[in-house]
């Protein structure tokens, strides 16, 4: 189980770190073409319509633990 773990965290901190270092800049470069008023509201339209699916994805990946 140990291996498995580090594994899931690799993954993690993977697309944690890709995340840092790519949202910044796009957001940026579309707030320069859209505006930073509505950059922000896209941004978080975008995760609240992602924030349901990826928890029930989550929810049931814990599930088949089980």
């Amino acid at each position: 189980e140990g291996a498995r773990e580090g594994e899931i965290m690799g993954v993690y901190f993977t697309i944690f770190y890709a995340g840092l270092g790519t949202i910044p800049l796009v957001c940026g470069f579309l707030s320069e073409i859209l505006g930073a008023e509505r950059v922000f509201l896209l941004y978080a339209l975008t995760l609240f319509a992602l924030a349901p699916s990826i928890w029930l994805v989550g929810r049931r990946k814990g599930n088949d633990k089980e």
